[in-house]
């Protein structure tokens, strides 16, 4: 059964109707424990005596401060924490059903130490108009403000506005990772590229011996470029299983969910590539463009 505890402060007719709908079968599986108020006086109390609950009154002025005050009222209210004896019991007090509690605009300031509402959430028809209904709340909250002599003051945030703010931040760091990736795409081309020269210059009587059996241009050209291509390539199937391991260390570590999509992965190796085609295009031409005697001159 849930225990109920209800805070008032004056006649108490909200608790009245409480247990009303207890009595009437309304409100079921519950039974109110307790009624607290800050006010001696309060007729609430004694509708809770006439029902056989226990009343309590824990007054402000019996204490030398708020924090005093505070500290009583809590460790009041924990003396009617629930005891869970089964499973049932632990889903009556711990569901998504059972943790609303409804307090009254007096009883507020006693709960939460602050005269008017901390926030208040408002729900529009269509987007456009959630600027405008903000600030129209706003003004309509901060003209309701009791206590002037504070600095307290209401302000409207749009959610719409947030999410532009976070996609402008994805933006600029997607911008960042995509300068970051192309520099390092410039450096691996480049190096690509001096290793396919040395490559060249290194095979030069090879390169030699093959026109000078027949091998014409093109097809000089088309051995460099698939070497160059097939280096790169064998890299960038490497750098994506790096990844894949990288990302499942960080998943695990997170405890967020891995997700690896086939095409960025396919799109990966073909980039990769299309840079050694690219940067591979200079020592293949150099290649193709040996003189045979040239060529077989040096190896000699």
């Amino acid at each position: 059964m849930l225990r109920v505890g209800v805070m008032v402060s004056g006649g108490g007719t909200n608790l009245q109707a409480i247990l009303d709908a207890i009595d009437s079968g309304k409100i079921t599986n519950a039974k109110v424990e307790v009624v607290i108020s800050n006010n001696p006086g309060a007729y609430a109390l004694e509708r809770a005596r006439n029902h056989g609950i226990e009343a309590v009154c824990i007054s402000p002025k019996s204490f030398e401060n708020r924090a005093a005050f505070n500290e009583a009222f809590l460790k009041k209210t924990d003396e009617y924490e629930p005891v869970i004896n089964s499973i049932e019991e632990y889903y009556t007090y711990y569901n998504n059903e059972s943790g609303i509690v409804m307090i009254t605009d007096s009883v507020w300031p006693v709960v939460y130490q602050y005269d008017e509402p901390q926030q208040a959430v408002i729900q529009t028809k269509t987007p456009e108009d959630m600027s405008q209904a903000g600030k129209a709340v706003q003004q309509i909250l901060n003209e309701q403000i009791q206590n002037t002599e504070t600095s307290v003051s209401y302000k409207a945030e749009d959610i719409m506005e947030k999410a532009k703010g976070l996609q402008q931040i994805s933006e600029n760091t997607n911008r960042q990772l995509i300068w970051i990736a192309s520099i390092s795409l410039l450096v691996g081309g480049i190096g690509v590229m001096n290793i396919m020269l040395v490559s060249v210059t290194e095979r030069t009587g090879e390169i030699g011996l093959k026109k000078a059996i027949g091998a014409n241009k093109r097809r000089i050209l088309a051995q460099f470029l698939t070497e160059a291509a097939v280096l790169t390539s064998i890299g960038g199937i490497l750098g994506v299983f790096a990844g894949m391991i990288l990302a499942k260390i960080i998943s695990t570590i997170s405890q967020t969910p891995l997700v690896i999509s086939v095409p960025a992965v396919l799109i990966s190796v073909l980039f990769s590539m299309a840079i050694g085609l690219i940067f591979g295009l200079l020592p293949s031409i150099k290649a193709a463009n040996l003189s045979p005697i040239e060529a077989l001159r040096r190896m000699n």
